[in-house]
């Protein structure tokens, strides 16, 4: 998960090269982006490693849980497992704080390329008259707002469970333990909604979705409504 999430700054990286810099990445720069992306998750599996190397006979001792009220499973006498770690840990605390750096980086790297692509692409619109160039500046525009809808869509759709976890243990919320697993069901959604937000944001595929809609689906619907209304009139 978090190989992929380092890769995405590269291609708002990539587009910023082409036309805000006008200095497009070789193959080697674009591999080694990769290669980097790759390296930067490393450090969170070294730290966060020692987290479980501990003698499980010592485990009572050696374990903290989040909330005792809330996280306590009545039917099996057990705390739950994924709210609980190591007391005192400094490799957990270390990791989770560069979790945060790294994502909070990613995030500064996309919204920087994505508001100087759009600063340069509304630049060269207002300086050139030509049809082709105005599409061609226009397509851009699309690109740059898919590529950033995209790139937010899943850490929203992450958040949102993590937001209502931390209120219900704040809360002590006793329904948490009911629902808790509804919480994190519409992250399989995410691709779904990337594809669902890209059509409605490329004028193309909107118009296309809607002409299809008005001339097969809802024609043929009339149609059979028609046919429907007309025997029911002749019985």
């Amino acid at each position: 998960m978090y190989t992929v999430t380092t890769s995405v700054p590269i291609v708002f990286m990539y587009r910023y090269s082409i036309i805000v810099t006008n200095n497009p990445w070789t193959k080697t720069k674009f591999y080694l982006s990769v290669v980097i992306s790759i390296l930067l998750v490393q450090p969170i599996n070294i730290l966060g490693f020692p987290a479980y190397l501990y003698d499980p006979s010592k485990f009572d001792e050696k374990a903290s849980h989040l909330d005792k009220k809330i996280w306590f499973n009545d039917d099996i006498q057990k705390y739950r497992l994924f709210v609980i770690s190591e007391n005192n840990n400094i490799s957990t605390t270390i990791s989770l704080f560069y979790v945060f750096f790294l994502v909070c980086l990613e995030y500064f790297i996309i919204f920087f390329c994505s508001i100087s692509v759009k600063r340069a692409v509304e630049k060269a619109c207002k300086m050139k008259t030509n049809n082709n160039a105005h599409k061609r500046d226009k397509n851009n525009r699309q690109i740059n707002n898919v590529l950033l809808t995209q790139a937010l869509i899943p850490i929203i759709f992450i958040i949102i469970p993590y937001i209502f976890f931390i209120l219900c243990v704040i809360l002590k919320a006793r329904f948490i333990v009911v629902i808790s697993p509804l919480m994190w069901s519409h992250i399989s959604w995410i691709p779904t909604t990337e594809a669902i937000a890209t059509i409605f944001l490329i004028k193309e595929f909107k118009q296309g979705i809607f002409t299809f809609w008005k001339k097969e689906v809802y024609k043929e619907t009339t149609r059979t409504i028609s046919k429907i209304t007309t025997k029911s009139n002749f019985k």
